[in-house]
Formats: structure tokens, C-alpha cells, sequence
């Protein structure tokens, strides 16, 4: 990649929304009966590097998913 660096507003619209997804989160009390994990990745553009990176490890570990949120450009 070269040039103009569109992940500034492609991911950070998509990374300010998730963070206030978890103030809400935190902030109403709610208590998960499973496991919440919040994922920020990095190269995207160039391929999907970060979320291929965690897939791939999660489902070599056998790690099951219930459920996904993906907020990419939501400005």
C-alpha cells in the first residue's frame, strides 16, 4: 500500500463505535454468561491479516463462537 491512508476513517469509525459499544456495556451493569472479548485488527486492505490470524488460531484450538459484532466504516 501507498499513498493516502484510508483506514483512518474506514477503521476508525468502525474502532470509536466498538469502544462505545463497550462503555454501554460496562456502564449498564450487564454481566455476560459467556465470554465477551472486544477485537480491534490491523490489515484489513492487504487482506484480512488480523481477523485470518484469529479465526485460524481459534478454530485450530477448537474455540466455539456464539456470536460476532463487525463494525467496519460506520461513519
Amino acid at each position: 500500500m501507498s499513498g493516502r491512508a484510508p483506514g483512518a476513517d474506514d477503521d476508525g469509525t468502525g474502532a470509536v463505535n466498538l469502544i462505545e459499544v463497550f462503555r454501554v456495556l460496562v456502564g449498564s451493569g450487564f454481566k455476560p454468561t459467556k465470554n465477551v472479548e472486544f477485537h480491534w485488527y490491523s490489515g484489513e486492505e492487504a487482506g484480512l491479516l488480523g481477523s485470518n490470524a484469529i479465526a485460524t488460531n481459534y478454530k485450530s484450538a477448537g474455540k466455539s463462537i456464539y456470536a460476532m459484532l463487525q463494525l467496519d466504516m460506520t461513519g
